[in-house]
C-alpha cells in the first residue's frame, strides 16, 4: 500500500495549495499596482505646487491675520492701554 493521502484528500490540497499560490501573485500585483498608480498621482500633484504664492506674507504674520489681527494675551498678564 502506498503513503500519503488517498486520491480526493490529495486532489483537494493540491488545489488548496494552487489557489494560495495564485492569491499570493494576484496581491503581489495589485501591490506594484497601487504603488504605481500613488507615484504617478504624486508626480501630477507636484506641479501644483507652483500655484501656491509666498512670501513676506507666510508665517505667523500669515496666521494672525486670519484669525484677526489681534495678538492675544496670556491669562493672568493685564494689557496696558494707553
Amino acid at each position: 500500500m502506498a503513503k500519503g493521502a488517498s486520491l480526493l484528500v490529495a486532489k483537494q490540497q493540491a488545489l488548496a495549495l494552487l489557489d494560495a499560490q495564485v492569491m499570493a501573485q494576484a496581491s503581489v500585483l495589485a501591490f506594484s499596482r497601487i504603488y504605481l498608480l500613488s507615484g504617478l498621482l504624486l508626480c501630477t500633484a507636484l506641479p501644483l505646487l507652483f500655484l501656491f504664492k509666498t512670501g513676506k506674507g507666510s508665517g505667523l504674520r500669515g496666521a494672525r491675520a486670519l484669525i484677526g489681527g489681534r495678538r492675544r494675551t496670556p491669562v493672568g498678564r493685564a494689557t496696558r492701554r494707553s
